[in-house]
């Protein structure tokens, strides 16, 4: 249930204190709302040593020992990732409007300020996947549009089309245990959008939209993020809905050396993705599908490019008014393409997550739910010493609260 305080004339001090003017300015409107997301979750990691391929000897590297760890904890975010917004609109008149958004991510269990970063491959060019650009108190989405009769235009930070398609044609949403973030752990896309500017118009059941993110900063010291532009299109309908998505994100974070690639000549690289998507709600069921194709193209020829391809497929059952069932599997792959026959069509990772679920609402703002993942990652890292290898498992079972306001 939102929150929504009418204000008219000058607002000062904080977002969460109205006054009243006596200008005669336009009347606009505040809400405040967002989620919290609380759960008991027991987690298993699950990995194995990491093998020089041509013998089998445990590489001599700092971490190539195996483990096993168990933890029981208080988790924050498991189906949603818990955060507080503010929202406000002001009618122009003449189908003019302008409006705003922000919003900070929160951690239930400790009640810090926190971000949605989770750590990412050993193969990628940054350390978390489902990652925003930047950080910060208001993290989760920062930015101001202006609607008129041709579109809707918005600027500043915020989520990426990739992850809205992610987001909306998945049982699990956002969740942190949706199969879907293997378009993130595969490098497809990130999730939130600095420096942005965006267009979103809709025609009948018929959108489309473009996102433009500028580069901003050029110097060696702080080379910034690279320019980026996507934009989807797609027919959306409670019963089906689809949508075809581009992505094309030119990286500038500098020469990053990894364990992957041990020359260093990771970057500057240019990421181009592609995402389809849809569902199909039959009454009885509602099936989700994703498919996803990325290709990174480093500069440096000696330094392998990667080939990304993956699959979700995911299903929700209702029974009744209040209970959900929902399951969902995804298998996501990396393929390098190299100057190196030795590296060439390398299976550099496979990644396999299933997770299975329940919801029941206890009211229209509030619902318990039950959850189970299990997923399975497979590594082939092309390095100095050769070819290493590596098996990492992860068994998450979570009961929580999840509450909306």
């Amino acid at each position: 249930m939102q929150k929504t305080f009418k204000l008219s004339g000058v607002c000062a001090a904080t977002v969460l204190v109205a006054c009243a003017s006596t200008g005669a300015m336009a009347a606009s409107g505040l809400t405040i709302y967002g989620t919290l997301d609380a759960s008991l979750e027991r987690n298993n990691l699950k990995t194995s040593p990491l093998t020089v391929a041509a013998t089998g000897a445990v590489a001599p590297l700092a971490g190539s020992a195996a483990s096993d760890v168990s933890t029981t904890r208080v988790s924050n975010g498991i189906m949603t990732q818990s955060f507080i917004g503010f929202q406000g609109v002001e009618d122009l008149g003449g189908g003019l409007e302008v409006s705003f958004k922000l919003e900070s991510y929160l951690d239930v269990d400790t009640g810090a300020t926190s971000s949605n970063d989770l750590t990412n491959s050993l193969l990628s060019g940054s350390n978390t996947y489902n990652a925003r650009d930047k950080g910060g108190f208001w993290g989760r989405n920062a930015y101001v549009g202006i609607k008129t009769n041709y579109g809707l235009f918005r600027l500043g930070q915020m989520d990426s089309l990739g992850y809205l398609s992610a987001e909306r044609f998945s049982p699990f949403g956002a969740s942190k245990l949706t199969p879907s973030r293997i378009f993130y752990k595969t490098d497809y896309y990130s999730q939130g959008w600095s420096n942005a500017v965006a267009y979103f118009a809709k025609v009948g059941k018929v959108g489309a939209a473009a996102m433009y993110s500028a580069k901003e900063t050029t110097n060696e010291t702080n080379p910034g993020l690279g320019a980026k532009w996507a934009t989807t299109v797609g027919y959306f309908d409670d019963q089906f809905s689809a949508s075809l998505g581009y992505e094309n994100n030119k990286s500038s974070v500098g020469v990053t050396p990894t364990l992957a690639v041990p020359n260093g000549a990771n970057f500057p690289a240019t990421n181009e993705s592609w995402f389809l998507n849809s569902f199909y709600d039959f009454g009885v069921a509602k099936l989700f599908a994703q498919y996803g194709y990325g290709k990174l193209d480093r500069k440096a020829v000696t330094s392998p490019d990667a080939v990304s391809k993956g699959y979700q497929l995911g299903v929700s059952v209702p029974f009744g008014d209040r209970f959900k069932a929902i399951a969902s599997f995804s298998n996501g792959k990396i393929h390098l393409e190299s100057v190196s026959p030795t590296v060439d069509g390398l299976e550099a990772r496979d990644v396999k997550i299933f997770t299975i679920g329940s919801t029941y609402d206890l009211s229209k703002r509030t619902n318990l739910y039950a959850v189970f993942s299990n997923e399975k990652n497979d590594y082939q890292l092309p390095t100095g010493l050769g070819i290493l290898n590596r098996e990492v498992k992860e068994t998450t079972v979570a009961l929580g609260v999840r509450h909306s306001f």
